[in-house]
């Protein structure tokens, strides 16, 4: 099976639908290249041959399915979003898009496994630093370790603003961070690492809470797994509670902007 090359793949164009935007007939185009037509077809085999008995491993053992994900990213697959720099492939979101509809029809559970691990490299990609993009982005890209994204807790889900995890600046410069999430996707793997951590960090202009985002790599003081959910369906897919008790963070660990976590 080829891997994936990291030349950028960009639809060209071609007779689509057209719809009309503000008083203007614009054409989508939702024909695929060449390209994208190998690599679905490169997806759909390997959903087939390695996804297919993976899941059923999953359904049988409710464990990550850590083979299959060594041989999707010896594929290139886990960079597929992160840029060449950091080791990555480029490709376009619609190519991305088009690969997930092929693994989900085997795998719900393994698609998004891969879309919480190219979702929260993007915001590595969009908010980080050059230095955590340097530290974080080529692994991310190997696949070797997989980011989650901490955001739910017991009282807060849908409601992503009554979130009661804070973390308090020092005079150092240092945040404090305390509190608990619940049911994180992808945190408690044996190749967990890079957690993205929002927390309340002060008071917006408005009354509302001012949400940060923090890096939180494993093995941090303070910062440990929780309980794991025995779930009726999704075996195979960790999904747990995080537990942050004066868990210690440099500035440096800030992800992006004071207040932005939500913007």
């Amino acid at each position: 099976m080829p891997r994936l090359s990291r030349a950028p793949l960009r639809p060209d164009p071609a007779p689509g639908r057209s719809r009309l935007i503000q008083g203007t007939l614009e054409t989508m185009n939702f024909a695929t290249t060449p390209e994208q037509d190998q690599l679905i077809a490169m997806t759909r085999d390997f959903a087939r041959d390695v996804v297919g008995p993976a899941q059923q491993a999953m359904e049988r053992d409710d464990r990550f399915p850590y083979e299959a994900w060594r041989q999707w990213s010896d594929l290139g697959m886990a960079g597929i979003l992160i840029p060449e720099a950091y080791g990555g492939s480029a490709q376009d979101r619609m190519t991305y898009y088009l690969c997930v509809e092929e693994l989900a029809a085997v795998s719900q559970v393994f698609a998004q496994i891969w879309q919480i691990h190219c979702g929260c490299s993007q915001m590595y990609v969009v908010l980080g630093t050059e230095a955590q993009k340097e530290q974080w982005l080529p692994r991310f890209a190997r696949g070797e370790v997989t980011p989650a994204f901490a955001l739910t807790e017991a009282e807060a889900g849908s409601d992503a603003g009554g979130l009661k995890t804070r973390a308090v600046r020092q005079e150092n410069g240092d945040w404090l961070l305390n509190g608990r999430k619940i049911f994180i996707s992808n945190a408690g793997t044996d190749i967990s690492d890079g957690t993205i951590v929002m927390a309340a960090t002060g008071e917006c202009p408005d009354g509302r809470k001012e949400i940060t985002c923090f890096i939180v790599p494993r093995g941090t003081p303070g910062y440990r797994l929780g309980q794991s959910f025995h779930k009726m369906a999704w075996h195979g897919m960790d999904n747990r509670e995080l537990v942050f008790d004066d868990v210690r963070l440099p500035d440096s660990a800030r992800l992006g902007p004071v207040g932005k976590g939500l913007t």
